[in-house]
């Protein structure tokens, strides 16, 4: 599978919400690390033993190569560690996307993208909900992932019909781990983002004592700080989200 970024809202969205976490960065220049389009040897080999695509453009989904999951699998970042392996975070489970057990794993690659080592979890399927995780690379080598957790154990959410959800993936707190060996274990402890209260929240039905968000854009380095980007949900309600805002 090659690597393919997010479009460039997911990026940065202008007069996006921000919180900045600040971090002890070495001296060292910030590399940028531009994703191509290549082909390693595993996938010259596969496509040479199989019958042309029905789809050429080597881009169309029917063309990659899966990252194992439990069934359910959103958001797969990717970034390339020091030690020359793909890094992927994603959100999965054996349930539907918002199900209980929900929760974050990472997993390896060696051989770009061809085969993958075992999930490790980065938070277990019986904790609270975690989902929605993204990756940052810091200029020393460390990697974080920043993700919504339901540290509460919140169980379900009122809706601004009256009505109420059972589903909790997209509330809670932002927190963060952080790897040192590459992404093969992660901080036992788990770390919250102080995020400053919003409009959005404080006009929510519970008057922002619980906070609905989800994290999807790509977290950026500008000097010795990384800005976290987040999308604010101001409602929960017929079609799940209302009142969004990044």
């Amino acid at each position: 599978m090659n690597p393919v970024t997010p479009g460039a809202g997911e990026h940065l969205a202008i007069g996006a919400r921000m919180s900045i976490v600040r971090f002890a960065m070495k001296s060292q220049p910030l590399a940028l690390l531009l994703f191509a389009f290549y082909w390693p040897a595993c996938v010259v080999a596969a496509e040479q033993a199989k019958p042309a695509p029905a789809v050429p453009d080597p881009r169309h989904i029917s063309n990659g190569w899966n990252i194992p999951s439990e069934g359910y699998a959103d958001q797969p970042y990717v970034v390339k560690t020091d030690d020359g392996a793909w890094l992927c975070v994603m959100t999965t489970g054996k349930g539907i996307e918002g199900a209980t057990g929900q929760h974050v794993v990472a997993l390896r690659s060696t051989d770009q993208g061809c085969t993958w080592e075992k999930p490790v979890d980065v938070e277990p399927a019986d904790g609270p909900e975690a989902s929605y995780a993204v990756l940052l690379k810091a200029p020393y080598g460390r990697l974080y992932v920043f993700y919504n957790h339901n540290t509460d154990r919140v169980r379900e959410v009122k809706r601004e019909d009256k009505g109420v959800y059972q589903r909790v993936d997209s509330l809670g707190h932002y927190v963060f781990k952080y790897s040192d060996d590459h992404g093969r274990t992660w901080s036992a402890k788990r770390y919250e983002v102080p995020v400053r209260e919003f409009e959005s929240d404080r006009k929510n039905i519970y008057s922002g004592k619980l906070r609905f968000f989800w994290n999807v854009g790509r977290p950026l380095i500008l000097g010795d700080a990384a800005i976290m980007v987040l999308h604010k949900v101001g409602a929960m309600g017929e079609g799940f989200l209302l009142g969004r805002q990044s």
